[in-house]
């Protein structure tokens, strides 16, 4: 009898059926001992080191390609030395903007599951129209039957009328529209003239995550940087601040971050000089804007031929069909005419500001970043340091290149840092697997972190365990992501309907997204500091992206993080033991019920801590010291725990 293949991509229960169906579902970690059952999302985390190495090669290759006797990194030239492929979503691989990077590593574990197999007829049933063609591609070029079951599309987002028209214009159009809408929300955002100021040492950072008292009193203070401003002054260091704005709770507009950078200078008392990233905007970066984005449009147009290079190597998998939208909104899209905006606003910073010996950013790899890197080095600024300000999560493909972009034998090469800061012994491991120069890596304390120690210290002292007698207390953390935090809601909601006030749950919505609670009227929404509400908790559930988790491990909490099939496994915890993953409801409520024990794992082992800050207070030592015997014996102490 000829085998058949039966891929579900669908939450409903699996049909009946015959005995040589083999069973491939798309989107659960269902387990099963049957041979002829397989998870695809298990199979990845099963082969996940090879599928990482196997993805990264060929997004490397295709950069390679040549068409016309030029690669693509050479086409997509944009300045002198500078590719725009390093600003595409091709490169920049961000798991909250596309799916297909995790569909790609889907369909690679499938082509083996057929090879395998062997069937002579393949039946896909999902909503996906992308995966569909390709698997039909494949099938075809192996003379395998294929059937499409399409499914209906499940929690679709709703979109009102004007993001319905939106969607049906041009890339063109909505990028105007896109562009229009950057420069209206910077209006008034004008620089007021700066005092002078001789500060060499650059700091760049987002006008975010402010300290408690910093919009009330003036005086800066970051829940990035935590400790370090108040290093810095106490030493009488000299500091230049660049914000880049991005829409928030705290900082309604432009305009409003500028008067509030203005208080910051007011009360720095000659020490720090803030500035706005986007206060430089004027005509002629709109001008320049304008001519950048038709370059790069005009490129997409002439690199069609393209198309016929998403075949990675030794493979039969045609991946045009799923990458067809990524391609052309890189480079046609509205994400183009705002890196464009970046480049130009970054130039022109880069450009006013005097010269730097030093400079830090908060390193994620994003697009910006890479016009970053290229303007401060275009303007012959100093060494640029890179700071890992947060943990590195095993999937977040934005940390990790393929080992020959790392090679400067070429130009037009992935901008990198001089060096890059990690902060603790797993930020450490995972740049030394993910093949990056080890003499580039410094290492810090986490100064986001810092007061972890602390908080776990007194949790020691107090005894505090889960309470054997009343209801438990569960602190829920919501996503940035919507869907995320509808699901965990939904998951509460139906382990409630099932027990029923067993538990107390409490609710602390993501910062940048807002979700209608009302129909979970036995949760109660809380706020405030992290630091306070995990005092008050028993046990977290957080999503499976949030580095709010980690916050919730190092201080000795049980943590349960949602897991769904339907993307990669974000955890910041992946790999770490004491972890427990909820791949449904009906497991989060066997979790909930299992007893668990609050522990207290060893920090150290995942950041490096120390409130007097002795590796930075180094690290600037270093940098300010005039005697080179002096900077080689610092040198040496900072890199001795490599």
């Amino acid at each position: 009898m000829s085998k058949c293949l039966y891929i579900l991509d669908s939450d409903d229960e699996q049909p009946l059926l015959p005995d040589n169906v083999i069973v491939v579902v798309w989107s659960q970690y269902a387990l099963s001992t049957n041979e002829q059952y397989f998870s695809i999302p298990a199979l990845i985390q099963q082969q996940d080191e090879a599928l990482k190495k196997r993805l990264l090669a060929w997004l490397y290759e295709l950069g390679e390609v040549s068409i016309v006797n030029k690669r693509i990194v050479d086409h997509l030239v944009i300045r002198p030395g500078f590719s725009y492929w390093w600003m595409t979503t091709l490169t920049g691989k961000h798991y909250a903007v596309s799916n297909v990077f995790y569909n790609t590593l889907r369909l690679f574990v499938l082509e083996q599951i057929i090879l395998d197999v062997a069937p002579k007829k393949i039946i896909f049933q999902s909503a996906d129209k992308q995966v569909s063609c390709v698997i039909q591609d494949y099938s075809q070029r192996a003379n395998i039957s294929f059937k499409w079951v399409k499914n209906k599309q499940k929690n679709a987002v709703a979109r009102s009328w004007y993001q319905k028209l939106y969607h049906l214009l041009p890339y063109p159009l909505q990028s105007l529209v896109v562009g229009m809408h950057y420069i209206w929300q910077r209006r008034g955002a004008r620089p007021n003239k700066q005092n002078e100021h001789t500060a060499d040492i650059t700091f760049v950072d987002y006008l975010a995550h402010l300290g408690p008292q910093a919009q009330e009193s003036g005086v800066f203070s970051s829940n990035y940087w935590t400790s370090l401003v108040d290093l810095l002054k106490q030493n009488h260091i000299k500091t230049n601040w660049l914000h880049h704005y991005v829409t928030n709770g705290s900082v309604s507009s432009a305009k409003a971050g500028l008067a509030l950078i203005s208080r910051f200078n007011t009360t720095a008392a000659g020490l720090e000089q803030h500035r706005l990233m986007d206060a430089v905007l004027d005509f002629k970066i709109i001008g320049q804007v304008f001519l950048d984005y038709c370059k790069l449009a005009a490129q997409s147009i002439r690199l069609k031929k393209i198309a016929r290079s998403f075949i990675p190597s030794q493979s039969n998998l045609d991946l045009w069909p799923l990458f067809k939208a990524e391609w052309q909104q890189s480079l046609r899209g509205p994400s183009v005419i705002l890196n464009c905006f970046m480049l130009n606003v970054l130039e022109k910073n880069m450009r006013q500001l005097p010269q730097q010996t030093l400079g830090f950013y908060l390193q994620e790899n994003l697009s910006w970043e890479m016009a970053f890197i290229y303007a401060w080095k275009k303007y012959g600024h100093g060494q640029l340091i890179g700071i890992v300000h947060a943990t590195i999560r095993y999937w977040d493909l934005r940390y990790f290149y393929d080992p020959r972009c790392y090679e400067r034998s070429i130009r037009n090469n992935l901008p990198l840092p001089d060096k890059v800061i990690v902060n603790g012994d797993l930020s450490l491991q995972m740049h030394v697997k993910g093949k990056y120069p080890i003499d580039a890596l410094l290492q810090m304390e986490a100064l986001r972190f810092l007061y972890l120690a602390k908080f776990l210290e007194t949790k020691k002292n107090n005894n505090l365990v889960l309470r054997n007698e009343g209801r438990k207390r569960i602190l829920i953390l919501g996503d940035f992501v919507p869907v995320y935090s509808i699901q965990m809601l939904d998951w509460i909601a139906e382990v409630e309907k099932d027990c029923p006030s067993s538990f107390e749950y409490f609710y602390k919505p993501h910062p940048l997204c807002s979700v209608d609670t009302k129909k979970y009227p036995f949760i109660t929404i809380v706020s405030g500091v992290l630091v306070d509400l995990l005092h008050n908790a028993d046990l977290v559930f957080a999503s499976n992206v949030t580095c709010a988790a980690v916050d919730a491990y190092c201080a000795g909490l049980p943590v349960v993080q949602l897991l769904s099939g339907k993307t990669m496994n974000m955890s910041p915890l992946y790999g770490l033991r004491g972890v427990y993953f909820a791949t449904s409801a009906l497991v989060l409520k066997n979790i909930f019920y299992s007893g668990l024990q609050s522990s207290f794992p060893d920090i150290t082992s995942i950041f490096y801590y120390d409130n007097n800050l002795s590796k930075w207070a180094s690290l600037f030592a270093l940098q300010l010291m005039p005697s080179k015997k002096d900077r080689r014996g610092i040198e040496k102490k900072l890199l001795e725990e490599k």
